[in-house]
């Protein structure tokens, strides 16, 4: 994968994020989805490199997330 294509997948999560809220008040809901899909980077990212412990963190970030 090329950088470029690397870019490209980052920013059509996050603009499928985006993309599934209204224009109105939503913010709340889309930091929060935003933040998620930074953890799951972190976590596949920790997974590939096995970066155990990394990986445990931010699947107990990921939780936390989820509960906001």
């Amino acid at each position: 994968m090329t950088t470029k294509e690397r870019a490209e997948e980052l920013f059509d999560r996050m603009l499928k994020a985006v993309s599934n809220h209204d224009c109105y008040g939503s913010e709340y809901l889309v930091a929060k989805d935003a933040a998620l899909v930074a953890a799951d980077e972190v976590i596949q990212w920790a997974n590939r490199h096995g970066f155990i412990g990394l990986l445990e963190w931010h699947q107990e970030v990921k939780q936390e997330i989820e509960k906001l």
